[in-house]
């Protein structure tokens, strides 16, 4: 299918996916299930609430959606653009929704025409990810490294005591 929707099944007592046949299901919150998700997708819609773009904010779905090493299709919130520029495709979507569609449709053709044009992009994001975005944690081994799915991306954690007490 084109479209996969994921998210709880219900909210509110209201069933906001039904009827969709492209709903597929609730994904557990364990660290693994959304990422490994997102990946076998390839391809993730970003898409920030009015506040996150009124306080220039982003949810971490781009932060997963980075490290599962699919392309993104995110709105013009000025956090991605300012961090990530032209490695991430944009949507406009002030605009009626037929033609934020027809946007997609276009990102997505040419996704599908330009594969290692694609791979660029989501090579230089994970790179700005790991360059700009790092956490902290409190552990002995200063050189803690992990590497999510095979996606290239590396996340350094700096465990050193006095960048933790700088951070806090």
């Amino acid at each position: 299918d084109f479209i996969q929707i994921y998210g709880p099944k219900k909210i509110n007592n209201v069933e906001p996916w039904k009827g969709f046949n492209s709903y597929s299901g609730e994904i557990p919150f364990d660290g693994k299930s959304l990422i490994n998700a997102v990946n076998k997708c390839g391809i993730s819609l970003v898409l920030s609430s009015k506040s996150h773009l009124m306080s220039e904010m982003m949810s971490s779905r781009l932060f997963e959606s980075i490290a599962a090493g699919a392309i993104i299709i995110a709105d013009h919130n000025k956090f991605v653009k300012t961090h990530f520029k032209d490695n991430i495709l944009y949507i406009d979507t002030s605009l009626a929704v037929d033609k934020t569609y027809k946007q997609i449709i276009t990102h997505y053709n040419w996704i599908i025409s330009n594969p290692n044009l694609v791979k660029d992009k989501i090579r230089n994001c994970q790179e700005i990810f790991d360059k700009k975005f790092k956490a902290s944690l409190k552990n002995k081994n200063k050189n803690l490294n992990f590497k999510i799915l095979d996606t290239g991306i590396k996340a350094k954690f700096l465990s050193d005591k006095e960048n933790l007490e700088k951070k806090i």
